[in-house]
């Protein structure tokens, strides 16, 4: 597994290709095994990896490698982005219409927990467009000015999300109901508790609120 930088002017991914071009699932999960500790030190200091030389060709092929990365993947449950489910805990990208574009975000901010990591795989690459936009937070959060800066280290980030009733009026986000994957209010609620989020009820769905530290 050979480690280099992808751009001359940023650590922002690093590019990581198998020894042998086109390995199969199986033979890079032996080889991420033998670089697990390297590959760590490399995902932490640069924050992004991009890895090239797997033969994935099924959503079931990138579970499997996902897998071999890190075991414990979750589901989506709490996220509002409308997705579908192609094999399991693997899921589309945001389905919106092209001429809409996904803003750079925190995953799962809102939600109160975010992943450890979010993998992502390309098995029918666009014709035009399609980059995926990266942005390492902790250099975003240096430049802010000092004077904002240390209102948000003292009093950290509140993120608030509106979801809608099942038979309301659709838009472009999820209900409530397809957001928590549930019809019981009980088990939203129970769920919001055990994730340290404030909810309000309305006429309209439900309102939640989940805030972090910055720092």
């Amino acid at each position: 597994m050979q480690f280099s930088r992808l751009l001359n002017d940023s650590n922002l991914p690093t590019l990581v290709q198998t020894l042998k071009p086109n390995q199969s699932v199986k033979q890079f999960s032996k080889e991420i095994q033998q670089n697990k500790n390297n590959f760590e030190i490399e995902l932490l200091q640069a924050g992004a990896i991009l890895i090239r030389g797997i033969e994935i060709t099924t959503p079931t092929d990138f579970q499997k490698a996902c897998e071999a990365i890190y075991p414990q993947l979750r589901s989506y449950t709490g996220g509002d982005s409308p997705r579908t489910e192609l094999a399991d805990k693997v899921f589309t990208s945001t389905n919106y219409a092209s001429e809409y574009e996904v803003l750079l975000h925190n995953e799962l901010s809102y939600a109160g927990w975010s992943p450890d990591r979010v993998m992502f795989g390309c098995l029918q690459p666009s014709k035009s467009g399609g980059e995926t936009h990266l942005a390492d937070g902790r250099i975003i959060h240096q430049q802010l000015d000092k004077n904002i800066r240390k209102h948000f280290d003292k009093k950290g980030i509140t993120y608030w999300q509106h979801l809608r009733n099942e038979n309301d009026e659709r838009g472009t986000g999820l209900s409530w109901q397809e957001t928590f994957e549930t019809n019981s209010r009980e088990e939203v609620e129970a769920y919001l508790r055990q994730s340290n989020m404030e909810y309000e009820w309305t006429g309209l769905g439900i309102r939640t609120s989940a805030t972090h530290p910055t720092s």
